[in-house]
C-alpha cells in the first residue's frame, strides 16, 4: 500500500501520526512517503534527514517497507508542488493535519488541500487526517509503550524541540484519527 504522509512541518509527523507510522513501517509492502511543507529551517530539515536511519534502527520494520522524504518550501506553489506529488505518487492513504482542529495555518491550508484535491482527484484514496494541536474531539490516549517509543524516536530524530514534549506530555501521549468519509461513500453505505 501507497501511504503519503503530510507533515506541514518537520517533528508534525512524528508529534501527530507516530502510531501510524509505526503500525505501517511493521507490514509488509508498505511504501511511505513523508512530504514536508514548509523547509524553511534548516536545522530541523537536518534533523529530519535522521528519521529513517533511526526508525530503522529502533522500529522493527519490514524488509520489504520502504520510507522516503520530499521537502517543499511554503511559498506560492505550494499547491502545485504538494498536487504533483499527490498525482504522481497516487497514494492509497493519506495522512494529513486536521483542518477542523488545528489552529497553525499551513496546518489548515495543507488539510484542506488535501481534503479537496483528494476528493476530486484521488477516488481511491483514503484520507485521515491527524491532529498535532491535541484539540480533536477524536483524541485518545496511546498504549505506554507506544508513547515511550515515540518519545524516544522525537527525541533522538528532533532534539532541538525536546523542550516542546518534556514541558507538554500531551504531544507524547495522545494522538487523534479520524477519516474522511466522501459523499459517494456515504451514499454507497445507506444504499446498502
Amino acid at each position: 500500500m501507497k501511504v503519503l504522509i503530510c507533515s506541514p512541518h518537520c517533528d508534525d509527523e512524528l508529534i501527530g501520526c507516530f502510531s501510524a507510522l509505526y503500525n505501517l513501517c511493521q507490514k509488509e509492502g508498505n511504501e511511505i512517503l513523508i512530504s514536508y511543507c514548509d523547509s524553511k529551517n534548516e536545522s530541523r530539515i537536518l534533523e529530519s534527514k535522521n528519521l529513517v536511519p533511526i526508525l530503522e534502527e529502533h522500529v522493527p520494520i519490514s524488509i520489504f517497507s520502504t520510507i522516503e522524504q520530499t521537502y517543499f518550501y511554503s511559498d506560492d506553489l505550494l499547491e502545485v508542488k504538494l498536487g504533483r506529488v499527490l498525482m504522481e505518487w497516487e497514494p492509497s492513504m493519506v495522512l494529513a493535519p486536521d483542518p477542523y482542529s488545528e489552529h497553525h495555518p499551513l496546518h489548515k491550508f495543507v488539510g484542506s488541500f488535501c481534503r479537496h484535491f483528494v476528493s476530486k482527484y484521488l477516488d481511491n484514496s483514503s484520507l485521515i487526517f491527524y491532529s498535532t494541536s491535541m484539540q480533536s474531539p477524536f483524541l485518545s490516549e496511546l498504549p505506554s509503550d507506544i508513547s515511550s517509543k515515540k518519545e524516544r524516536i522525537l527525541n533522538l530524530v528532533y532534539p532541538s524541540q525536546k523542550d516542546l514534549w518534556r514541558y507538554e506530555k500531551k504531544y507524547i501521549l495522545f494522538e487523534s484519527y479520524m477519516e474522511e468519509v466522501r459523499w459517494y461513500q456515504r451514499r454507497k453505505f445507506l444504499d446498502d
